[in-house]
């Protein structure tokens, strides 16, 4: 997991396309999965942004390579590229046999991915996203969820307490507890549950980065 998503953008072994920009063979993202700007652009090649800008804002050679003048179309095409660029193909005519390079995940394709998957639970539908180059395979996206549950698991462990990692040091905490009632007249205890849930609230002034919560990412494959 860490491989995949806790690396800055690097590349070799160029390629030449239209004599102006090489596609790189390798490229890691950072250890974010939200679709920020600054994510975004680190994953991408500077060439690769530069002629994307050109294309899609006209040629601007003064502000072609500027940050703040990355928008996010643009940014949506180079990661496109990016991520679709095939590593070979073992039948050249059966466009379905088509390999992708393995470490190619750009943060786009994996926010798609998480996003659908997280409002629908459809397979049919993450997959049909991914066979039209924009989202993740469905099974990639469960074997980032699976990392991301057991990180969590393990981060509690290690602590010695239940205690959702997104909760910050120093901030106030408001909780709110109920009981959770399952089938309660059930004459045994196979077919009932009687549990407690225990919500947790914080209200920060200022969204700052989380290190309890980034340490979740810090996992190797």
């Amino acid at each position: 997991m860490k491989k995949r998503i806790h690396r800055a953008s690097r590349w070799q072994d160029w390629r030449t396309v239209s004599g102006m920009i090489c596609l790189p063979q390798v490229c890691h993202l950072q250890d974010s999965l939200s679709l920020d700007h600054e994510t975004q652009i680190q994953s991408v090649p500077q060439r690769l942004l530069v002629l994307v800008n050109m294309i899609i804002n006209g040629p601007n050679i003064k502000d072609q390579a500027e940050q703040s003048n990355i928008t996010q179309p643009v940014l949506t095409v180079a990661q496109l590229l990016m991520g679709n660029e095939y590593k070979q193909r073992r039948k050249p005519k059966e466009p379905s046999t088509q390999i992708y390079v393995k470490n190619r995940q750009m943060p786009l394709s994996i926010y798609v991915g998480m996003k659908v998957h997280s409002l629908t639970r459809k397979r049919q539908l993450v997959d049909s996203l991914h066979e039209l180059g924009l989202s993740e395979s469905y099974d990639s996206i469960m074997d980032i969820k699976t990392s991301l549950a057991n990180n969590i698991i393990n981060h509690c462990l290690n602590e010695g307490v239940v205690c959702p990692p997104q909760l910050r040091t120093g901030e106030f905490d408001v909780g709110a507890a109920d009981n959770i009632d399952d089938n309660p007249s059930s004459t045994t205890s196979i077919g009932s549950f009687h549990g407690t849930g225990i919500s947790l609230f914080q209200n920060c002034a200022v969204t700052l980065p989380n290190p309890r919560e980034k340490r979740l990412w810090e996992t190797s494959d």
